[in-house]
C-alpha cells in the first residue's frame, strides 16, 4: 500500500492545538514534535483569547476538531492546554497513557469557571495538562509510524468504575 503525503499542518488533517497564554516558540515545536509522535498527528496553534464561544471548537460538521490531551510546563511555566479526540491515539497504550493522566488531573478542572472548560467537561471529554517529562520513555520512542489505527472507540464516560 503506498503512503500518500499529506500537508503537514493542515487543519482539516491536523486539528488544533489550543494555547492558553504566552508561549514561546521553543515549546510549540516541542509540543508538535509531542504530537506527531504520540497521535501521528501535527497540530498548528491559535490563541484562545479568539474562542469566544464552543462553536469556535466545532468543525462545520458539528463534531470538535480536536480534544483532550494537553502538553504543560514545557522549559517554562506557561500553561499550554490541548484538546484531542482519544480516537486519534495510534495504539492502546498511549490512549491508556492519555487516560490515566485525565484521571489523575481533571479534578483540578472540575471547580473552573470558564464556560468553555465546563462545556467540554460535560461533552464527557476531560481536560488536562501534564509535563512532558511524564511521559514514558517508551511511547515516546515507538515507531507510531508503522502502528496501525485501531477502531474508534467511543468514550462515554471519564468516571473511574466502580
Amino acid at each position: 500500500m503506498t503512503k500518500v503525503s499529506k500537508p503537514e499542518y493542515a487543519f482539516e488533517e491536523t486539528g488544533t492545538m489550543v494555547v492558553h497564554g504566552p508561549s514561546p516558540d521553543t515549546n510549540k515545536e516541542k509540543i508538535k514534535e509531542i504530537s506527531r509522535k504520540i497521535f501521528n498527528k501535527s497540530c498548528c496553534f491559535i490563541n484562545c483569547e479568539e474562542i469566544t464561544t464552543v462553536k469556535d471548537l466545532e468543525g462545520d460538521d458539528g463534531k470538535f476538531k480536536l480534544f483532550v490531551s494537553a502538553f504543560a510546563e514545557v522549559e517554562e511555566t506557561y500553561p499550554v492546554f490541548g484538546f484531542l479526540n482519544l480516537d486519534q491515539c495510534k495504539d492502546s497504550e498511549s490512549r491508556k497513557f492519555i487516560v490515566d493522566v485525565l484521571e489523575r488531573r481533571r479534578e483540578s478542572f472540575e471547580d473552573s469557571s470558564n464556560e468553555i472548560i465546563q462545556r467540554l467537561m460535560k461533552c464527557a471529554f476531560a481536560v488536562t495538562c501534564v509535563n512532558l517529562e511524564e511521559i514514558p520513555k517508551e511511547i515516546l520512542d515507538k515507531d507510531h509510524n508503522s502502528i496501525e489505527a485501531e477502531p474508534k472507540v467511543e468514550i462515554i464516560s471519564q468516571e473511574p468504575d466502580e
